[in-house]
């Protein structure tokens, strides 16, 4: 009797260890979890800067080789098909997506003029504000 309330008290103590050192592990990996969100939130948005400037860059080009111009076209295209991708990840990323979000991502330079009503694509319907509304026109 007294021998199997010793291995029932191991065997708590055991438990216990064992619930304390999951715990500890959740922490740690929710800790590196949110570091390697950091870290590829931040990476996107270098891609959506580099990405932007390309589109900027290719908008800027003239028209006037009706050959050059398809390719133009194209590359165009592809390159803001690549943007708005880049521009839905950065969206997801954010804890609650709504026109708020959008304003102060211009606000703050990450957006310019042009991007908000590409990122206002991934808003739920019915959710531009008046003051987004204002800003897109």
């Amino acid at each position: 009797m007294e021998e199997s309330k010793t291995i029932i008290g191991i065997m708590g103590f055991l438990g216990s260890i064992a619930s304390i050192t999951s715990l500890l592990i959740a922490y740690i990996q929710t800790k590196n979890l949110k570091k390697v969100k950091e870290r590829r939130n931040k990476d996107i948005w270098m891609a959506i800067s580099g990405i932007g400037t390309l589109v900027d860059s290719i908008s800027s080009v003239p028209y006037g080789d009706a050959g050059m111009d398809r390719y133009r076209e194209l590359f165009h295209s592809q390159t803001l098909g690549i943007y708005r991708s880049l521009l839905k990840e950065a969206s997801i990323d954010e804890k609650e997506f709504t026109s708020d979000t959008i304003v102060k991502w211009y606000e703050g330079g990450k957006i310019k003029k042009w991007e908000i009503p590409e990122a206002s694509r991934f808003l739920d319907t019915g959710n531009i504000t008046n003051k987004l509304e204002s800003m897109i026109q």
